[in-house]
């Protein structure tokens, strides 16, 4: 097996943090070689682009391709025979584009596996003509991060609940950051990352970026918070608010490896799964965190202990692949 991803290096930048999770699990679990290339790499001649194509086309190894890959759509055709696509992002939904959508599904359509994220983001894509049969569902993404400490996992909210969030901080990523008036909070945010675009309120505090591995032992807090766009739901159709209703953001497993609850927005994909599995809240803007019971707060986090156990030990991309490779024998075997 051979795992090819193309990523930036960027240390500070979330971005670069799942793919590179993919490559340490399969190098753990599966014998496999990985050949990377990096965004800012401008050493890459184009007759080296032209052999790898070839090399995977007529290879006899099974190839996990992580997607967004920057190669052309026929590119992309050659070298998707056989081989599994493991999906990241789907841009068409992220950055609206009618090009970028035609062609997305497209050559999605050609890999004979396909890893998605959750069941919406499957039917998503049999909707638009994806063969069922080839779609395999990951659940939660992994997070390798540096060993944490044992926690204590019954604790005792004094005063405020204290909200943990970690991203882009930037204003056309994450408006509510800045919309929000410490008036109405009955809470405090910790911000980590990198983008604060202007002065916050007293309520919510800056507390740094760390590489990706460091984070979940250097955040402080009771609840980790996934949301995107504004406090509210006004732009739930558009942009990036949009786009979690069909993803999972890398940010649950962050959040999860730390070992604490998580608060999401309720029409959220990840809401199934929160719900699933007992492990945070829902709501529908960002006031409502004031009024959440947390009389269950100690169970939730017992619970975040199973998958916390999961994430970072690489339990969802072995079983995925797993499961991938069992199809791959079945059907060597009939045939």
């Amino acid at each position: 097996m051979k795992v090819i991803t193309y990523m930036d290096r960027n240390k500070l930048n979330a971005g670069p943090k799942a793919p590179k999770d993919i490559i340490t699990i399969l190098r753990k679990f599966f014998d496999v070689k990985e050949k990377t290339y990096y965004s800012d790499d401008k050493k890459i001649r184009k007759i080296d682009k032209i052999f790898l194509i070839l090399k995977i086309r007529l290879s006899k190894e099974t190839c996990v391709i992580q997607y967004p890959f920057a190669k052309s759509k026929n590119a992309m055709k050659i070298i998707s025979k056989n081989n599994i696509l493991l999906i990241h992002d789907l841009n068409s939904i992220r950055i609206p584009n009618n090009n970028m959508f035609k062609d997305e599904i497209e050559v999605i359509s050609h890999f004979k596996y396909i890893i998605v994220h959750n069941e919406i983001m499957k039917q998503y894509l049999v909707e638009k003509g994806i063969n069922e049969s080839k779609i395999y569902i990951l659940e939660l993404f992994d997070y390798i991060c540096d060993d944490k400490e044992k926690i204590e996992y019954n604790k005792t909210i004094e005063n405020r609940l204290t909200v943990i969030y970690a991203g882009n901080l930037a204003k056309n990523k994450s408006p509510f950051i800045y919309e929000l008036n410490k008036e109405k909070m009955d809470y405090t945010i910790n911000l980590y990352g990198k983008g604060i675009d202007e002065s916050i309120n007293d309520k919510i505090l800056y507390k740094g970026a760390f590489k990706p591995e460091e984070l979940p032992n250097k955040m402080n807090g009771d609840i980790g918070l996934i949301w995107d766009g504004n406090f509210d739901e006004r732009d739930q159709n558009e942009g990036f608010k949009n786009y979690t209703k069909y993803n999972n953001p890398h940010k649950l497993s962050c959040y999860l490896a730390m070992g604490v609850p998580v608060i999401v927005w309720e029409k959220s994909a990840i809401a199934n799964l929160v719900k699933k599995y007992n492990v945070g809240y829902t709501i529908e803007n960002l006031y409502e965190i004031n009024n959440l019971n947390i009389k269950d707060y100690n169970e939730k986090r017992k619970n975040v202990k199973e998958l916390q156990n999961k994430v970072i030990n690489g339990y969802y991309t072995k079983r995925v692949l797993e499961e991938i490779i069992e199809d791959i024998k079945n059907e060597k075997i009939n045939n």
